[in-house]
């Protein structure tokens, strides 16, 4: 999230929004502003998706800056991890078993899933998946059980060669937790689980957000021309077949004549792909099952350096789908009133956004001093999130201080820290460090006594030690960097010194990461880089525990290990919230306003409100679109 995350086979990292809206139409006070249940509390409307759906025509849509999708293979390893390569590209031409959400809503949407909703047995150690016979991929071939399991044994080969190459894999959970994968019948599919696992965490965590299935009959080559591979199930066939994949999924200059891309299940394919920009044109595909077929031709998604140049397009009417930047605020009316005009709408994604502490940074004994709660708790009381949501998201916005937020609704939202743990006050954060053997000294702050006792400094800091670390964050958006700036001036007022250094988030999430980018762990001692987003179940698992495969901090705590154990085995109602308080706590990261994701779209573009809520949550679904004008 931003490497947000969907969890299991895909990461969904994501980059902070940054979007700002009107004080008096944000989050925080707008109501539902008419809109279904789905969408209530955003900022902004949805029009009525008035009159008959028309075929035809091209939708321009803007990507990320910076942050295109560069990875076309389903099974996305943890360098190129996020809803850039999940949600607005692979998701568009292979779909997954169950589809995460509905609108903005993150609960999952049978209608436009593969599969039935599945059965639980034995303790949730057996799942029966029953596919619905109407899929079919692009060369006639009925989506089936055997797709499933390809996609399984696969995705095991690939975490036996390297755990790297499964984002958001945990030692453990899937794949490791599938004793057995069979096909019953050939559309029907059971999995046997070693253990009992929280049947929410099974349905969020590994069967709408890990198993994607993946055209078998095309893609079980070790070579390019080579022969059918018939025994994919054997775990030597298995590698063969992922290691091609993977190789020719790095291979960008070859995406759109590539024949592995052209066989899809969704309803887009590729058609052509710039290795520069990393923009994307996407075609209907003709041969697509699903419930709603395609009324667009094609969706043309635009790269852009800047949310400056993304935002003079919407006002020369030259992008359909676009972002909101905070800077674009004071010419949001000018776009919606221009011709044809904009619609524009925003909501919190599910998950969160963070500021996280690299633990494992040598320099300058910051690892020693990270690891000190006291610190940790100093840097939270120097944030403003009231301020933050007041002046730089203008209220569109809400104030979140651990994983969950209260935006948008769902069963865990009321689980969510909405008033701050530590409370914005420089002077408590210089007390906090002076009680702990700091001092002010030719303006910097400096232990002054060493040792581990209450009033000491803390373990392995020595006598003069000065605080200065690198924090690292994506240049785009400019809230990001706001947010960043904020906290270094505050901290500068206690005498540490921060420097900082910008990115753009596809460099930055490959750069800030201890797990798999361990080369550099010395280079930076906080990141941000938005946060995640994906969550139907949210636990923070992969993410904070100490095996985790997002835990790009290299943060360990044995009490948040246990408390994450029990959302995703034990059967405590009240888990999720115990887990989520003792993460706000002991402060692996500095939480981050849950602000509102505003798009704006032009009025010609028509579709049910769902298709438009659920970009909030930075998911696409174009097929529902038609256009009523250029």
């Amino acid at each position: 999230m931003a490497k947000g995350t969907r969890m299991g086979l895909r990461l969904t990292i994501l980059a902070a929004a940054g979007a700002l809206a009107l004080a008096a139409c944000g989050s925080g006070g707008s109501g539902n502003n008419g809109l279904n249940k789905n969408v209530a509390g955003g900022y902004g409307s949805i029009p009525a998706a008035t009159g008959s759906p028309t075929k035809g025509g091209v939708v321009t849509y803007a990507e990320s800056p910076g942050a295109g999708p560069n990875f076309i293979l389903p099974i996305e390893d943890s360098q190129h991890a996020s809803v850039y390569n999940a949600f607005s590209f692979d998701d568009l031409m292979w779909r997954p078993l169950y589809w995460p959400t509905t609108g903005a809503s993150p609960t999952v949407d049978f209608s436009r899933s593969l599969a039935e909703r599945p059965q639980f047995a034995d303790n949730n150690k057996t799942i029966t998946i029953k596919l619905d016979k109407g899929y079919k991929w692009s060369d006639g071939k009925t989506v089936d059980a055997n797709d499933v399991l390809f996609t399984i044994a696969v995705t095991k080969a690939a975490v036996k060669e390297s755990p790297a190459n499964l984002s958001g894999y945990t030692p453990g959970e899937f794949p490791d937790n599938i004793v057995s994968a069979t096909a019953t019948d050939p559309q029907t599919v059971v999995l046997k689980i070693d253990k009992t696992f929280n049947s929410a965490w099974l349905m969020a965590n590994e069967l709408a957000t890990s198993i994607e299935p993946l055209p078998s009959q095309a893609w079980n080559v070790a070579a390019e021309g080579g022969p059918h591979i018939a025994d994919f199930n054997n775990p030597a066939n298995a590698k063969k077949i992922y290691d091609f994949l993977f190789k020719q999924s790095t291979t960008l200059s070859t995406y759109a004549s590539n024949p592995l891309w052209q066989t899809v299940d969704g309803p887009f394919k590729i058609k052509t792909y710039n290795t520069s920009t990393n923009a994307t044109n996407l075609v209907a595909n003709p041969a697509y099952t699903g419930t709603e077929k395609p009324n667009i031709d094609e969706i043309d998604e635009l790269a852009y350096t800047s949310t400056d140049a993304e935002w003079n397009d919407v006002l020369s009417g030259k992008l359909d789908v676009g972002r909101v930047d905070f800077t674009d605020l004071p010419q949001l009316q000018k776009a919606t009133k221009n011709a044809p005009g904009y619609a524009y709408y925003g909501l919190p994604s599910t998950g969160f956004s963070y500021m996280y502490f690299n633990f494992k940074d040598t320099t300058n004994n910051f690892n020693n001093i990270v690891s000190q709660l006291y610190f940790r708790q100093a840097l939270a009381h120097l944030q403003n999130e009231a301020a933050v949501i007041k002046g730089a998201y203008k209220n569109a916005a809400v104030q979140a201080y651990s994983t969950i937020a209260s935006l948008p609704s769902s069963q865990y939202s009321k689980l969510a820290q909405t008033t701050a743990v530590y409370p914005y006050s420089i002077s408590t954060a210089k007390q906090l460090m002076a009680a702990h053997g700091w001092t002010v000294q030719a303006g910097a702050l400096t232990c002054t006594s060493p040792g581990t006792g209450p009033k000491n400094c803390g373990a392995n800091i020595p006598q003069g030690q000065k605080i200065n670390f690198q924090f690292l964050y994506a240049n785009q958006p400019a809230a990001t960097g706001q947010q960043v700036e904020a906290i270094v001036s505050a901290a500068k007022q206690l005498g540490i010194t921060i420097t900082i250094k910008p990115y753009t988030f596809n460099q930055l999430v490959g750069l800030a990461d201890d797990v798999d980018s361990p080369s550099t762990a010395n280079q930076w001692g906080m990141s941000d880089f938005g946060g995640f987003t994906g969550f139907l179940y949210p636990t923070s698992d992969s993410i904070f525990n100490s095996t985790g495969s997002f835990d790009f901090g290299g943060y360990k705590n044995p009490a948040v290990d246990a408390a994450i154990h029990n959302s995703v085995f034990g059967t405590d109602p009240d888990a999720l919230v115990k887990e989520s308080n003792l993460i706000g706590k002991d402060l692996p990261a500095i939480f981050q306003p849950a602000e509102d994701r505003i798009w704006i779209w032009k009025k010609t573009l028509k579709g049910p409100a769902n298709s438009f809520s659920n970009l909030s949550q930075e998911y696409l679904t174009p097929e529902d679109w038609w256009k009523t004008g250029s």
